[in-house]
Parts: C-alpha cells; structure tokens; sequence
C-alpha cells in the first residue's frame, strides 16, 4: 500500500535476497519475490593467482658483489576463497566466491632457503576459513635464488639471508599493491576483501619479519605507511631483532594497548630458532592487548607449518585466534574456547602469562638446514 501511495507502479516486481527457500508473491497488483542466496560454506576451495609487483624505489642485495641490484621484483601468490576446484588442490585462476565476501586478509612472510609454496597447508587452511592470503616470494630468501648463490650452506647463500632486513618493506609495498587492486571497480581482485580486517603471520625469518614490523620501534615508519593497520599477528618460530632496517641503528621491541593481538608458536625442542630466543620475544610483548604463547612440545622448526607433526593443531589454533581477533566467522568462539583448542597433553600448551615461561638450557641438535620433513612435497593446483 506504501509503494502504491508514493507512486511506484502497480507493475513493479521487488526482489528480495534472504537466506533460505524462494518465495513470490503478488497483491495489490505488485509482485514480490525473494530468492535464494546460498549460505556460504563451512569451507572454502582455494583459488590462485600470482602478481608480479616491482618496488624501484629500493634495491635488493647481490650477496656476490655484497651490493645493492636496483628495484626489488616482489612475485606474490594470492590464495582466495572459491566455490570452483575442488576441497584439496589449488585451482588456478578460479572464479572468486564474491558473493560471500569480502573476505578478511592474512599477509604472510616465508622463511629462508623456502618459498609460500612449502607452507601450503596452512595457507589452505586458512583460505578454508575464508581468508586471503596474500604470501610475496621474496627476492634472496626464497629456494631459487638461495640455490643460484650456491645453497645455503654455501658462503653466498648464507650471505642472502641479510637481505631479510629489507622484508618489512616488502610486506608494506606488497599490501599497498594488493589495497589498490581490491579498491579498482573491475578485476579478480575488485572488492574481494575487506582490509579492515587484515592481519600478518610468518615463519622462522617470516616470523622476525612480522614481529619487527608490527612490534619494533626502527620499522615504525614502515609500520605507519601501511593502508591499513594490522589488528592480529602471528609470530610462528620467531625472535626479535635488535637492530634496524638495513642492518643500520637499533631496534627495541615492545607492545602497548594500540598494538595489534600476538599469538606466538614455538617448539620447546627448535633447534633452529631456540625457545628461548622466542620466549625473550614474548617478554616485551606483554603490553598488547591479547598476549599468547604457544608451545609444542616435541617438534621441529619447519614441520607444524608445512603439513608436518603438529600441523592439525597449529591449523586449528591459527585460524580461530585470526578469525577472533579481526571479527571474522567468530560467532560461538571465544578465548576460552581457542585455549583449550591448543591444549593437548603431551602436545601443546598455550599461556598469556611470560613469567610462566621458563626453558633452562639449549636444544641440542643440527641447526636450520634440512628441517622439511620427509613427507612434506610442495604441490600447486
């Protein structure tokens, strides 16, 4: 009777969109009809698609020369969530699942001598949850250019991991590349996430990366120049730094109210990045407003994160602390919940308190090399 009394004519048809079983209707001589859209999924397919993104305003370490190469080419994979492929092999190009978005956004930093490739579980995983991930290859770290200067055992391979200083700058220039493609009006990209609700994680370096970015007072001018301020990150197997970008200044690490949530992931038996270092870590952090360490009891530095022993419950754990600290998919979840998530005896314990932190000693044991674990084989879709 409204729309007839404000003019609209009497043949209009009005289409609702509601969740459920279609239904039409007409009086008045109007017709109205609703129609059906899908609930989204309790999981995800993962979709792919690469950029490759060049930053020529900095320049990327020639660890033979032990100089600067103008511009840093920074290739990066993004997973997306995707209705197309199927539930466990990456599909290429798939039509993204926009109807159901925009998605939240994880940005991932790898760690030395790998590739975002390595760790496809947990990237899967959480594109399953609705994510995107946005993972950029790093121009030294990365398997390729580590094996073109002789490996990392090698004195040039080793050389490259100094170029690691400069990847706070690669995530920052990385986020603003992605930022501005979801803001076009057309595009695989346009719309697809909500960068309000961004967080970051890495592994090993990724994960000192990360830390430095979001915690370190040399990075704070990087920290400020992103797009959006991260709310959540993961530091998975990582340390602080003590020194600034370019292996220039100091660096001293802390968190206040304002931080972004940190959720720490360590082994008590890493004997690549020691417990201690990550504990000394989970020290200065105590001024954020959520402050959790995660311990697994028995494993190695690279396994829980690339499908390994220990992958099931760092997939699980992950995925709730993002999904609770950015608002996304969080309904029935809560705190309490994500710790007994990441308690299992024997296995994994988790605490927001440093001072019950205590791990005497050094991990014996080989270092950093060779911690893929056997069954562990990068696939791509």
């Amino acid at each position: 009777m409204l729309l007839v009394a404000a003019g609209v004519a009497a043949c209009t048809t009005i289409t609702h969109h509601v969740l459920g079983t279609s239904t039409s209707s007409t009086g008045g001589g109007t017709t109205s009809t609703s129609t059906t859209v899908p609930k989204p999924p309790s999981s995800y397919n993962v979709g792919l698609t690469t950029f490759d993104w060049k930053d020529s305003t900095r320049g990327t370490l020639n660890p033979t020369r032990g100089e600067e190469i103008s511009g840093r080419v920074l290739t990066t994979q993004v997973r997306y969530p995707t209705l197309a492929g199927s539930a466990t092999i990456e599909t290429a190009g798939a039509a993204p699942a926009k109807i159901f978005g925009p998605f939240p956004v994880i940005v991932f930093a790898h760690g030395y001598d790998v590739s975002p490739l390595y760790y496809e579980p947990l990237l899967d995983a959480w594109v399953h949850a609705g994510f995107i991930v946005v993972s950029p290859i790093f121009p030294d770290e990365n398997t390729a250019t580590v094996g073109k200067y002789g490996g990392p055992t090698s004195t040039d391979g080793s050389y490259a991991e100094n170029d690691v200083y400069s990847e706070p700058g690669d995530i920052a220039y990385v986020l603003k590349q992605f930022d501005v493609a979801v803001a076009k009006s057309s595009g695989m990209l346009a719309g697809l996430a909500d960068m309000s609700k961004l967080a970051l994680a890495g592994q090993s370096d990724g994960a000192n990366v990360v830390a430095a970015l979001a915690y370190g007072s040399a990075y704070t001018p990087i920290w400020q120049s992103l797009p959006q301020r991260p709310k959540a990150v993961a530091v998975l197997s990582g340390q602080a730094w003590s020194i600034g970008p370019g292996e220039e200044g100091t660096n001293t690490t802390a968190a206040s109210a304002s931080s972004p949530a940190v959720l720490q992931v360590q082994s008590a038996t890493d004997t690549c990045n020691p417990v201690q270092l990550a504990a000394d870590l989970f020290s200065h952090l105590g001024g954020a407003p959520v402050h959790l360490f995660q311990t697994l009891t028995n494993a190695a530095h690279l396994a829980p994160y690339v499908g390994g022993t220990d992958s099931a419950i760092v997939e699980k754990v992950t995925t709730q602390f993002f999904e609770l600290m950015v608002g996304w998919r969080s309904t029935g979840l809560t705190m309490s919940g994500l710790e007994s998530a990441a308690t299992d005896t024997g296995v994994s314990s988790i605490t927001s308190e440093a001072d019950t932190l205590s791990f005497g000693g050094s991990p014996a044991g080989g270092g950093c090399v060779a911690q893929l674990p056997t069954t562990s084989t990068p696939t791509s879709g």
